[in-house]
């Protein structure tokens, strides 16, 4: 299965969506990509067969 991306801006909510995807049983993991001149954390998940 692919990794999914979701896009979340405030870490706080990143945080609270990392921790209730990681119970829920997905591999989650926290990227960096460049926008322009910002950098943009995102996280990624996966369910594992």
């Amino acid at each position: 299965m692919d990794w999914i991306p979701l896009d979340i801006t405030i870490p706080a909510d990143r945080e609270a969506v990392a921790l209730a995807l990681y119970r829920a049983g997905y591999t989650i993991r926290q990227r960096r990509r460049k926008d322009g001149n910002k950098t943009v954390i995102y996280i990624e998940y996966r369910k594992e067969s």
